[in-house]
């Protein structure tokens, strides 16, 4: 089974991905820049997780 990413949300998806693709990560030296960006993506993977267990919670009979 291949994975594919429906046309709709690649379209809506295309200016988000060019905005990151021209984004620096931080430097070596810059702790707040790198935990600011862990934390951005821990958050979202949180909120992510947090939406599946609720929809499967309101999925069960």
């Amino acid at each position: 089974m291949s994975s594919s990413l429906d046309p709709e949300i690649a379209e809506a998806l295309a200016p988000m991905a060019d905005a990151m693709a021209e984004a620096t990560p931080p430097g070596v030296g810059d702790i707040e820049g790198r935990w600011s960006q862990w934390r951005h993506r821990h958050q979202a993977r949180a909120r992510r997780a947090q939406y599946k267990r609720r929809l499967n919670a309101e999925l069960q009979p």
